[in-house]
């Protein structure tokens, strides 16, 4: 979740740690998925009202947060999910079952959702499809052009594509105290922003159709359970290069700053995702 100064200005995903630490996960991501379940929300109100998809395929799926909300939009679309967490596939599988067929699948190279997609014991899934959509899941795909060109060679001609991920400034809370502590920038997820992302779906031959940045607060009773959030829901950096846990004298430290520059009279503290929300086509 956190790390000491390295050298890296970034932390750089690395698919099979991202599988292990959500699979873990998957048992209390709900309870702690609070900025997680109100951008899925926002995604699915923004979905543009014209859309009627026989067919959705979800990129990184989690605990199927989204895939409800999609089920719910289109009771009578054939929704796929994949996610390259076999923890999460299960949990999904045991509780979700009637809302799709969840597979596991990394979204930049769908090697095993390949040969799933095409067994006729799961329903002979389409392999195009009329919508394709991702929430919160993009910020860990190690290549997002690689993701970005997977999904629009999924798509059927005028399909949409369409995105929530946190962008630059996410977290800002942590970040500035995580500077006023160690004195250094704090190691992170490259994040990207909004002009990235469209110019990545131009590469991939999607054109933009919407775009929108908006600001996703939340509430915590102190600032340690605002960063143990993001531990339970799997969104840690253990295991991943450049990661050093900070020591205890320092996340003190780091607590310290949050709460005087963030806390409340009661002691809650914000945590803020910036949020892109991007809808393209195919065309």
């Amino acid at each position: 979740m956190l790390s000491g100064a390295c050298a890296m200005p970034t932390i750089v995903p690395d698919p099979a740690v991202v599988s292990r630490n959500f699979s873990r996960a998957a048992g209390a991501y709900d309870a702690h998925a609070v900025h997680q379940r109100r951008i899925a929300a926002r995604l699915s109100a923004l979905l543009p009202d014209r859309l009627a998809p026989a067919a959705v395929l979800e990129l990184g799926c989690g605990t199927g947060i989204l895939t409800a909300l999609l089920r719910e939009r289109f009771p009578a679309a054939s929704i796929t999910a994949i996610d390259i967490a076999p923890g999460m596939i299960a949990h999904c599988r045991a509780r979700r079952s009637e809302t799709a067929s969840f597979l596991v699948g990394d979204a930049e190279s769908f090697p095993e959702a390949d040969a799933d997609l095409d067994r006729p014991e799961l329903g002979a899934a389409p392999r195009v499809f009329d919508l394709v959509a991702s929430s919160s899941s993009f910020q860990w795909f190690r290549d997002r052009r690689a993701a970005l060109a997977n999904a629009r060679a999924r798509l059927a001609p005028g399909g949409v594509f369409a995105l929530a991920a946190p962008v630059e400034g996410t977290l800002g809370e942590l970040a500035a105290s995580f500077s006023a502590a160690m004195g250094a920038p704090w190691p992170h997820l490259a994040f990207g922003d909004a002009d990235q992302y469209a110019e990545m779906c131009r590469a991939a031959g999607l054109a933009c159709l919407r775009l929108c940045v908006e600001d996703v607060p939340a509430v915590f009773p102190d600032p340690f359970s605002a960063l143990s959030g993001l531990r339970d829901i799997g969104a840690g950096f253990a295991g991943h290069a450049g990661f050093a846990p900070l020591g205890l004298a320092a996340m003190r430290r780091l607590l310290a700053h949050y709460r005087a520059r963030f806390a409340a009279g009661d002691g809650a503290v914000t945590a803020t995702y910036r949020v892109l929300y991007l809808f393209a086509e195919a065309r």
